[in-house]
């Protein structure tokens, strides 16, 4: 397939007409255009101790109207170029990054690049339950200012281009639910950056995974942009075909984190061919270079060769590239919304994302039936407390008490930790696009969360209170019974998250879980009297919900009953019925805002 003789347009909207689909798509207010430059760029790490180089004192440029691709082996060094001029890499302990990166001129930080640049990021990171078009719609809603036509007319448009049409009404798919292929995910990916027309738009390996002629519309799509609209697009690629090569305005060839070559893609064979390295006609440029860009024993004799040329024949002209740009300011305008804005929208996306997938719901309410059965029939219809009741008895029904209480925590926190890692790393990379606040995501996400999680709890004490036969005298005590595990409900979620948050794997949260289970479990006087503990350890017992939901429970369980001794006394439960209740809401509160803080601390690692 010959590159000259392929119509972008005609791929892209399925018709013979010329005027460019990028005509369709006008902002507002456009961005400026920007030529972004690098000096001396320098990014190391430390590892044990020692410090690792991996960008060696690098130069360059990218100018406005141009696409330039970062070419290299794995490890090279393309996507910590990316990451550290997109500033997603910064100083900080252990991590050195040294050097001038400036856009027209002008030195920019975290916050104003996300106000006139955008980046792709190489896994394509999205929330399964959504479609193609409410995925981009919700990125147009928090990136885009203007009325709810304007933004959606943005959407239709930029699903137009990307040639989504057909799948954007598909769910995006995943582990659990069929969706879109992966080049349209693919697509749909670059359509939430691309949504705000950014002066300049970073993309790591934007065709890894798609097909070749998927890849040539998604390349022919960037270049068209980059054209129409005097941007700047700056992608790192693997090994682009001969047809995609040819759409690249500009290369950079890196190795070993210094480069080999800058320049147009026009004058690159000619430059390798002057310095001994001629590429066969028959064969793709991009394979040809990438043979010796790859490390092993024989190419790393040359690898000195490609340096020394560059050094002597390229790097003087960068130099005077760089410092012949004028500084020029560029406007910059942040969207900002509103906290209730956020919440709104997360929480609509929320109710979306359960409706889409009620088996998770129900699965959740059959287990909730089956197990409350199970307890209730081995607990079935046990006799009330009384004067002459054993220790048999008392010790059952504080038995089934306890049980039931840690059976809807685990339910909680087990739920958090196999649904919450998949949405995890959404919330860092739409965080880290500024899409919202940490703290508007936890509100809209867990305000109907912890709405669903309160019907289990009911569901439960339907079964085993009166299968059990618990304290009827009246009815506040079995709401008593409901509301004290409700919250150990919502304690078990708020740990859970804690889990979900500090382990990034969801069956390395899942297997360490038990350490925060555990010491909760065995301090909260269950299987050993309160006061019996060591002083040294002791002090478990006050951070553990179960602690109080137990005091709680069986001090409202023994209300208007004649027990045959101080049962309360005997196991050192001396705090007070609604005391523990407020205890419990307190360390809800406490591991919730851990929780947050995890979470918050988590901003910026996704890469």
């Amino acid at each position: 397939m010959k590159t000259e003789n392929i119509n972008t347009a005609n791929i892209l909207t399925g018709n013979l007409a010329s005027e460019n689909i990028f005509t369709e798509i006008q902002s507002q207010e456009k961005n400026i255009p920007v030529d972004l430059t690098f000096k001396n760029l320098n990014y190391g790490v430390d590892i044990k101790g020692n410090h690792r180089p991996i960008l060696k004192n690098v130069s360059g440029i990218f100018k406005q109207g141009t696409v330039t691709a970062i070419l290299g082996a794995s490890g090279g060094g393309k996507t910590s170029l990316l990451n550290v001029l997109s500033q997603k890499i910064r100083p900080k302990s252990g991590v050195k990054v040294e050097g001038d990166i400036k856009a027209n001129g002008k030195t920019f930080n975290n916050e104003t690049f996300n106000q006139f640049s955008a980046y792709v990021m190489q896994n394509d990171i999205l929330l399964e339950t959504l479609t193609a078009k409410e995925c981009i719609k919700f990125a147009a809603d928090f990136k885009l200012e203007g009325t709810e036509e304007y933004k959606q007319q943005k959407v239709d448009q930029m699903i137009k281009l990307l040639k989504l049409g057909k799948c954007q009404n598909s769910l995006i798919g995943g582990q659990f639910l069929k969706g879109i292929s992966g080049g349209e995910r693919k697509r749909v990916n670059i359509g939430c950056e691309l949504i705000t027309e950014p002066s300049v738009l970073f993309l790591d390996e934007p065709t890894s995974g798609l097909d070749s002629f998927t890849a040539y519309i998604v390349i022919s799509a960037l270049r068209d942009y980059a054209k129409q609209y005097n941007k700047t697009v700056i992608m790192s690629i693997h090994s682009p075909s001969t047809d995609i090569w040819n759409l690249f305005d500009n290369i950079i060839l890196l190795v070993q984190g210094r480069m080999i070559y800058q320049g147009t893609q026009t004058d690159i064979l000619p430059y390798f061919k002057s310095i001994g390295f001629e590429c066969p006609t028959n064969m793709c440029p991009g394979d040809y270079l990438m043979n010796y860009m790859t490390w092993n024993e024989e190419n790393e004799k040359i690898f000195p060769h490609f340096y020394e040329q560059y050094d002597q024949r390229i790097e003087p002209r960068i130099q005077q590239e760089i410092n012949s740009i004028k500084e020029t300011v560029i406007p910059l305008k942040d969207v900002v919304t509103t906290y209730w804005f956020q919440i709104k929208k997360i929480a609509e996306r929320t109710i979306i994302s359960t409706k889409r997938n009620p088996l998770l719901f129900k699965s959740r309410v059959y287990q909730t039936i089956v197990m409350s059965l199970f307890i209730g029939l081995v607990f079935l219809n046990q006799d009330q407390i009384t004067k002459n009741s054993t220790n048999v008895e008392i010790q059952n029904r504080i038995g089934v008490l306890f049980l039931t209480g840690m059976a809807m925590f685990m339910k909680s926190l087990n739920g958090v930790l196999l649904s919450f890692p998949a949405e995890r790393e959404v919330f860092l990379k739409e965080e880290n696009s500024k899409y919202y606040s940490t703290f508007s995501y936890l509100v809209g996400r867990l305000t109907l969360e912890y709405a669903q999680i309160t019907i289990y709890p009911f569901i439960n004490a339907i079964f085993v209170y009166f299968m059990v036969g618990l304290n009827t005298t009246n009815a506040g005590l079995f709401f008593y019974f409901v509301f004290v595990n409700v919250l150990l409900s919502y304690v078990g979620n708020a740990l859970g998250l804690i889990c979900g948050t500090v382990f990034t794997n969801p069956r390395t949260a899942s297997a360490l879980q038990p350490i925060f289970k555990l010491p909760f479990v065995l301090f909260a006087g269950f299987y050993k009297n309160r006061s019996d503990y060591a002083t040294w350890i002791g002090w478990i017992q006050y951070l553990s919900p179960f602690t109080y939901a137990l005091e709680g429970l069986v001090t409202n369980e023994l209300e208007f009953t004649e027990t045959p001794y101080d049962i309360l006394s005997a196991n050192d439960f001396s705090i007070g019925k609604w005391n523990c209740v407020y205890i419990i809401m307190g360390l809800f509160v406490f591991y919730q805002c851990l929780a947050a803080f995890c979470l918050y601390q988590k901003r910026g690692t996704l890469q």
